[in-house]
């Protein structure tokens, strides 16, 4: 499929020219102030475009800066309404499991100060503790009862 040449010749202070065909080729011939181009939002998304851009000063007078220089300005908006979720996700997820480990650094450091501190200095003296006294093992007689003999049945039931 050969492009499309297409001619434009501008009409007063601010030129727009719409680009309806992917593969067309524009040239516009003598701007002096203003020229806006648009691409469809679809062919930015499928299609390559390339931008050739010739400025012809004017050399029998200066411009609007006192120069017979060409000036211009290339703007591309990139605008992305939404935002890929998969994206979204791992930011959020990477950035929870940062905060997450960093919740368990800082746990195990106070774990681990709070283990140091309240382990006894080796070097500290041992108090010396008294023996225990030793008390001398105690019986406590008393008289035989006979009601392991009744529960048996051998004590006399009187026959």
């Amino acid at each position: 499929m050969e492009p499309r040449v297409w001619e434009v010749w501008p009409q007063g202070l601010i030129t727009y020219v719409t680009v309806t065909e992917p593969l067309a080729v524009l040239v516009v011939h003598s701007v002096q102030d203003r020229l806006v181009i648009t691409y469809p939002e679809e062919h930015l998304k499928s299609s390559r475009f390339y931008l050739l851009l010739l400025g012809v000063g004017d050399p029998s007078g200066p411009g609007a800066n006192s120069s017979a220089d060409s000036q211009g300005l290339v703007f591309f908006p990139q605008d992305q309404a939404h935002t890929d979720l998969f994206i979204f996700f791992s930011v959020f997820f990477s950035c929870f499991f940062l905060f997450l480990s960093l919740c368990v650094l800082l746990w195990k450091t106070k774990q681990a100060l709070v283990t140091v501190c309240f382990l006894p200095d080796p070097a500290a003296p041992i108090p010396a503790w008294k023996p225990a006294r030793l008390l001398p093992p105690a019986f406590h007689r008393s008289e035989p009862s006979l009601a392991p003999l009744l529960l048996t049945g051998l004590a006399g039931s009187g026959d």
